[in-house]
Parts: structure tokens; C-alpha cells; sequence
């Protein structure tokens, strides 16, 4: 089982996305971070070519896998 820890939930639900640090409630959740459907959604159809590339590259990297000591 997959504790969620770093996931901030505030009121109704809603869970602070990782790439755009909005409050939505509709996403998934990657380890143990948020993404909202939007910011999913602009990851998928965004060309490595694409100047927001790289500011999505940027942000996923605060996905961590955890270690297991």
C-alpha cells in the first residue's frame, strides 16, 4: 500500500497540483504527488520541441520515487 503524504488536500477534496500548484480536485496521483487533469492533459500533447517542455521536464521533477531503506 501507497501512503500519500506529500499531497496537500484543502477544502472539498481539492489537492494542490505539483505543475501548476492550483487546487483541483480531478487528477491523478503520481508516487506520492498530484497532477491535475489540465497540467496531465498539457504533459501528454506538449512536442519536445515546445518551448513548456522543459517547464514540464522542470516541474516532474519533484516526483520522487521513494527508497525503500
Amino acid at each position: 500500500m501507497i501512503v500519500i503524504e506529500d499531497v496537500k488536500v484543502t477544502n472539498k477534496g481539492h489537492k494542490q497540483c505539483v505543475i501548476c500548484d492550483q487546487e483541483k480536485s480531478e487528477g491523478i496521483h503520481l508516487v506520492e504527488q498530484f497532477i491535475c487533469e489540465d497540467c496531465e492533459r498539457q504533459i501528454v500533447l506538449t512536442d519536445p520541441d515546445d518551448m513548456y517542455y522543459h517547464y514540464y521536464l522542470k516541474k516532474m521533477r519533484k516526483v520522487r520515487i521513494p527508497t525503500v531503506n
